[in-house]
C-alpha cells in the first residue's frame, strides 16, 4: 500500500509540474543514476536541480535539497541528455510529404520519444523559421531545431527535387537554395545565410573541391557551421576532408573514394567489376581519408538507417548498406566522432527513427550502447554547434533530459523505454497509456475527434491492404488472413508478371471476398522527389500528362472487371504522388473510385473530416507485432480507423515479418468486437453513407 501511495504521489506531482507556466518552478531530480555521456559512465544516487529551463547543480542524494526545490523522486531511473537527430528534412515538400498536419504530428513523436534537438539538413526555411521559433518558445510540442541552407552547382539545381522547397521562387536563387561557382561572393553571400535564421550551409552537390574551401573559409569567419555530403562531385571525398569542412554525412557515400564514377554508380545503378567490388571493401583503400577525417576533428553523420530502408530499391542499395556498416565500422577504429542522424521517418512506428539508428549502430556497427549514445547526445550536440549548452548533463546546460526506466548502458534498448521526457526544464506530456506514469492530457497530443458509430458497436474500423502483386502476400499473407477470417485488401500492378503467372489465385481471393483495387498498369512514380533514384525513366510519372495516367487507370479497372467482375473500385496511388506531368491527376479519377488512398500519414485524427479522396495511410516496413498493435488501439482511442499498406509479408521488398503480421491478425481476430476489419471499399462504402 506504501509503495501504491508512493507511485500515486510521484504520478500527482509530475502532472502538476507539467501544468506549470512555461518557466517551470524550481525543481529537484531525485536518487537518480546519473548517465554520464562525457565519461560514458552511471553516476548513482545523484540529484539534478533545475531552475527554470537550466541544470542549476549537480549533488550527491546525501546532501541537503534547499526548500524552494519541488522534489521529483525517480529511485531506479536513469537520466540521460535529451537525444539529438542529426539529420532529418521537415519541409522538403510542405505541400506534400511534410505538409503541416503530418509535420507537426512528426515533431510531436519526436520530443515524446526523447529527442529534444534536431537537425534539418535543408528545405524551404520559410517554413523552418516558423517551426524554429514555435518549437524554441514551446508553442508546440517539438525538438529545437537547427536548419541549414543548400548550397550547390548550378546543374544540381536543374534536378526537379528542389522545386518543392523553392516554391514560388527559382531554384538555385534563393537564399535558401543558392548555387555556386568561382565567382561566387562568398562572404556577402554567408550574410544572406545568416539572415534566414540558419546555423550552418549544407554543401549538396555538384561543387568542385576548389570552391568548397572558400565557402568553408567565409562560413566559419560568419560563425556559421560548414555541413556536407561526403560525395558532393565531382571530387573525391578526400578532397571535401582537405577542404575544411565541419561534419560529413552519408558514412556509405566515402566508398565513393574507391569507386570510380560513383554518381553513375549511386544514382543511375551502372555497375561495376568485382575487382571494385572487393576494392570498395578493402581498408587499406581508406586509411588515408580516414586518418585525415580524424585528425581535422570531422564528425561523421553515419545515417544507417535511411541506406537499410532503401537496400531494396535497386540493385547498388545493399552494396551501399553494407559500405555503411564496414566504414562505420573503420570510423570507429580510427577513434573518429561520429553523429546519430536518421534522414528518414516512419509514420507506422511508435517511437522516433533515431531509437532505430542506434540499434542498427551497436547491432551491426560495433559500437557500445554507451558509445551509440555519446553519438545521439554530445556528438550530435557538436555537430550542430551546441556542445556548451546541451548534449551532456553539466551545471549551466540547457534542461533537456530523457528518462528511462532501465540501464541504457546495458542495452541500447533502453533508451526507448522511457519514463520521462523534460524540456527546457518542463516535464513533457507523453500522452495517457497504461505503461506511462503521466495520465493527464495538456491538449496538445490527442486530435480533436467527433464521434462515430460503427457497426456492432466496434470502437474503430481497421483496413488491411497489399500493395505491388507480391507473392508473399499470396503465400503468406492471403494464407493468414484466411486462417483468421478476415478481409483485406490488394491492390494490384496489372503489367505485374506475377498477375498473369497466378491469376487464378488472385480470382480466389476475391471470390473469397477480397477486395482487387486498382494501383495502376505500370506503378508510375515521380523520379524528381527525394530518394526516387530508383525510378526507371520509363516508369517516370514526370514523363506522361495526367490526361494519360488516367487513360492508363481507367483500362486497370477494365481489367480488374475481368477478372472479378466488379464495378466499384478503389486507388491506391503509386508512391503517394498526385501529379502526372506536373498537372494533377487525381480529381479527374474522384468518380471513378468509391475512395482513393493518396498519402502516408498516421491514424485517422477525426472521420467528420476524412477526405475520401485523399485517404492516408501507414506503410509499415519492418514493424513488430506490438507496433502494430499499438496503432489499432490508437484508432480505438480515437474511436476513428486505421488503414494499413502493407508490401511484402515476410519477404519481397518493403517487408514486414510474418510472424509480425500474424501477431496482429491474431490480436484483431480475438477482439472482433473492439474492431471492425473489413475491405477498404466496405469500410469507405460505409463511411460514405455515415
Amino acid at each position: 500500500m506504501r509503495l501504491i501511495q508512493q507511485l500515486a504521489g510521484t504520478v500527482l506531482l509530475v502532472v502538476t509540474l507539467i501544468s506549470l507556466p512555461v518557466w517551470a518552478a524550481k525543481i529537484a531530480l531525485t536518487n537518480i543514476n546519473l548517465v554520464d555521456v562525457e565519461s560514458l559512465t552511471i553516476k548513482p544516487s545523484q540529484t539534478i536541480l533545475l531552475q527554470d529551463d537550466t541544470i542549476h547543480a549537480i549533488l550527491p542524494d546525501s546532501q541537503p535539497i534547499p526548500s524552494s526545490y519541488i522534489q521529483v523522486d525517480l529511485a531506479g531511473k536513469y537520466v540521460l541528455p535529451g537525444l539529438i537527430d542529426a539529420h532529418v528534412h521537415h519541409a522538403t515538400e510542405p505541400e506534400g510529404y511534410n505538409n503541416a498536419d503530418i509535420t507537426r504530428l512528426r515533431l510531436q513523436k519526436l520530443l515524446r520519444g526523447g529527442v529534444t534537438s534536431v537537425r534539418d539538413m535543408a528545405g524551404d526555411v520559410r517554413v523552418l523559421a516558423g517551426l524554429k521559433r514555435s518549437a524554441q518558445l514551446d508553442l508546440i510540442q517539438a525538438p529545437d531545431i537547427y536548419y541549414s541552407v543548400i548550397l550547390g552547382g548550378k546543374s544540381f539545381f536543374s534536378d526537379p527535387r528542389t522545386a518543392a522547397a523553392a516554391k514560388g521562387e527559382t531554384p538555385g536563387e534563393t537564399d535558401w537554395m543558392r548555387s555556386v561557382d568561382d565567382n561566387t561572393d562568398v562572404d556577402a553571400l554567408m550574410q544572406r545565410v545568416l539572415g534566414t535564421g540558419a546555423t550552418g550551409i549544407k554543401i549538396y552537390a555538384d561543387v568542385p573541391a576548389s570552391i568548397v574551401k572558400p565557402l568553408a573559409d567565409a562560413a566559419k569567419k560568419a560563425g556559421l557551421k560548414v555541413w556536407s555530403h561526403a560525395y558532393i562531385g565531382p571530387d573525391k571525398p578526400s578532397a571535401v576532408v582537405a577542404a575544411g569542412v565541419e561534419v560529413i554525412s552519408h558514412i556509405p557515400d566515402l566508398s565513393a573514394e574507391v569507386i570510380p564514377d560513383y554518381k553513375a554508380w549511386r544514382r543511375k545503378d551502372a555497375s561495376i567489376s568485382e575487382a571494385v567490388k572487393a576494392a570498395s571493401f578493402d581498408s587499406s583503400n581508406y586509411h588515408s581519408l580516414l586518418r585525415s577525417i580524424q585528425q581535422q576533428g570531422i564528425v561523421l553523420d553515419a545515417t544507417l538507417t535511411v541506406f537499410e530502408q532503401h537496400r531494396d530499391r535497386g540493385p547498388n542499395r545493399e552494396l551501399m548498406f553494407q559500405h555503411g556498416i564496414f566504414l562505420t565500422k573503420l570510423a570507429l577504429k580510427q577513434g573518429i566522432t561520429l553523429a546519430a542522424g536518421t534522414d528518414t521517418f516512419d509514420d507506422a512506428a511508435p517511437l522516433p527513427m533515431l531509437h532505430h539508428e542506434l540499434k542498427l549502430l551497436v547491432e551491426l556497427a560495433g559500437l557500445t550502447p554507451a558509445q551509440a549514445l555519446q553519438a545521439a547526445t554530445l556528438n550530435s550536440a557538436k555537430t550542430i554547434g551546441i556542445a556548451a549548452k546541451a548534449g551532456s548533463i553539466a551545471v549551466g546546460k540547457v534542461a533537456n533530459l530523457l528518462i528511462v526506466n532501465a540501464d541504457p548502458f546495458a542495452d541500447i534498448s533502453h533508451s526507448s523505454d522511457i519514463a520521462h521526457v523534460i524540456k527546457n526544464g518542463r516535464f513533457i506530456d507523453r500522452g495517457t497509456g497504461q505503461h506511462l506514469p503521466v495520465a493527464a492530457n495538456n491538449g496538445a497530443s490527442q486530435p480533436p475527434t467527433a464521434e462515430f458509430n460503427w457497426p456492432n458497436g466496434a470502437k474503430a474500423a481497421v483496413s488491411l491492404a497489399y500493395d505491388d502483386t507480391l507473392a508473399s502476400q499470396l503465400d503468406v499473407a492471403l494464407v493468414q488472413l484466411n486462417r483468421h477470417q478476415l478481409k483485406a485488401s490488394f491492390y494490384l500492378q496489372l503489367s505485374s508478371p506475377l498477375l498473369a503467372a497466378r491469376l487464378s489465385e488472385w480470382r480466389a481471393a476475391a471470390a473469397q471476398g477480397h477486395e482487387l483495387g486498382n494501383h495502376t498498369l505500370f506503378h508510375q512514380c515521380s523520379a524528381s522527389k527525394p530518394g526516387r533514384d530508383w525510378v526507371a525513366a520509363e516508369n517516370d510519372l514526370d514523363n506522361i500528362s495526367a490526361v494519360q495516367l488516367v487513360q492508363q487507370i481507367r483500362l486497370a479497372n477494365s481489367m480488374l472487371f475481368a477478372i472479378d467482375g466488379k464495378t466499384e473500385r478503389t486507388f491506391t496511388a503509386p508512391c503517394g504522388d498526385e501529379s502526372a506531368g506536373g498537372q494533377p491527376y487525381l480529381p479527374l479519377i474522384y468518380d471513378d473510385f468509391v475512395a482513393i488512398k493518396a498519402k502516408t500519414g498516421p491514424v485517422v485524427a477525426n472521420m467528420a473530416q476524412l477526405n475520401v479522396h485523399a485517404v492516408e495511410v501507414i506503410a509499415p516496413v519492418g514493424s513488430s507485432g506490438a507496433e502494430l498493435i499499438a496503432l489499432v488501439k490508437q484508432a480505438a482511442q480515437y474511436g476513428t480507423m486505421v488503414n494499413f499498406t502493407f508490401h511484402g509479408i515476410g519477404g519481397d521488398h518493403l517487408s514486414v515479418s510474418a510472424d509480425a503480421h500474424a501477431e496482429l491478425l491474431a490480436y484483431l481476430a480475438a477482439n472482433r468486437d473492439t474492431y471492425w476489419t473489413d475491405t477498404f471499399i466496405n469500410i469507405m462504402q460505409y463511411v460514405k453513407v455515415n
